[in-house]
């Protein structure tokens, strides 16, 4: 098996939402090419217990999950060619809060091997990247396939 890229992992604007007990980040990605083929997808994590999704209340604060299925695992999933592969989340670092958002590193493991990725070992990756501080916006639906549409990652502001 081979390890996947994962300097091709690069994250694009960072959006958290939802309920202290049920909160959600969705992690954009710069398009890359894997294989040859054109990739535009987002990571999502969903069903995080936070004790807020306020992001002054998150700064400096870290927070550890365990493995899918045990309970209070983050449900995350990434599409890539053609199927959803689960990312299982270890642990979430929230930074100090500046004028540009609130600084974020999520510790996962992408598991590529359960959907069709056959060539690609289970693959560790750690994403940097900034919670941006717009917190009053509605994720715009994803449905696999469609993610090539420009608009894909793009919230709708209220």
């Amino acid at each position: 098996m081979r390890n996947f890229p994962v300097h091709l992992i690069r994250p694009l604007s960072v959006k958290l939402w939802g309920s202290s007990k049920s909160a959600s980040i969705e992690i954009p990605l710069a398009p890359f090419d894997l294989d040859g083929n054109a990739i535009q997808t987002t990571i999502w994590l969903e069903n995080i217990r936070l004790p807020s999704t306020k992001l002054s209340r998150l700064q400096k604060q870290q927070f550890t999950f365990p493995s899918n299925p045990r309970n209070g695992y983050i449900d995350g999933s990434v599409y890539i060619q053609h199927a959803h592969h689960p990312v299982d989340v270890s642990s979430i670092l929230f930074g100090i809060l500046g004028p540009l958002g609130l600084p974020l590193t999520v510790e996962a493991t992408m598991l590529l091997d359960c959907e069709g990725l056959m060539d690609y070992a289970a693959t560790a990756i750690r994403i940097e990247t900034i919670v941006e501080t717009e917190q009053v916006w509605r994720p715009v639906q994803h449905y696999g396939p469609a993610a090539g549409d420009p608009r894909i990652h793009q919230g709708i502001s209220i």
